[in-house]
């Protein structure tokens, strides 16, 4: 006898069953929901040292939770983004604090974290600033620690097609224009 209509009879009977789930988040999240909050408004307002000072205060800390720095730029780089994407220009600030934090000697950084952390910056400038060239040497820095290879070989190859894609709609145009003299 094949069990297999009965098996699939109560794997559906079990999938339909409603379940309760409790969406209430945990109150590390709901600070760290609400410094992210305060420090929009404070980048909106054009106070980046209370944003600063807010995101500082808000990051976790514990034995599995990934270094200060890395949270802050990591945090800075996702408000620029969305920033950007509410209102063109208004992520600017953020980008800059978010490179400013970056580009400062970052003890506590493992390898990983800081191939995660180049790899954010080289998101944010490839995606929200267009800047390709600072893009392209993030993303190689990221390769050079190794840990993040895929989403940075990923990121280089972009870069690659589109400036390729340039240079043909640039040698196409030329072509055009040669023609159409």
């Amino acid at each position: 006898m094949n069990p297999l209509p009965r098996i699939l009879a109560a794997g559906l009977a079990l999938a339909s069953l409603p379940l309760e789930i409790q969406a209430t988040p945990s109150a590390r999240i709901t600070a760290a929901l609400t410094a992210r909050g305060e420090a929009a408004a404070a980048l909106v307002a054009g106070n980046p040292a209370l944003a600063l000072s807010t995101l500082r205060r808000a990051v976790g800390r514990g034995p599995h939770a990934p270094s200060e720095e890395a949270q802050l730029i990591a945090t800075l780089c996702s408000l620029s983004r969305e920033m950007e994407a509410a209102s063109p220009g208004s992520g600017r600030i953020a980008a800059g604090l978010a490179f400013a934090e970056g580009k400062r000697p970052q003890p506590k950084l493992n390898p990983r974290e800081a191939a995660l952390a180049d790899l954010a910056l080289g998101e944010l400038s490839e995606f929200t600033l267009g800047d390709h060239d600072a893009a392209r040497a993030f993303y190689e820095s990221a390769l050079g620690v190794g840990a993040t290879s895929a989403a940075a070989r990923r990121g280089l190859n972009r870069i690659t097609w589109r400036q390729a894609l340039i240079e043909t709609k640039a040698a196409e145009s030329a072509t055009l224009r040669r023609r159409n003299s």
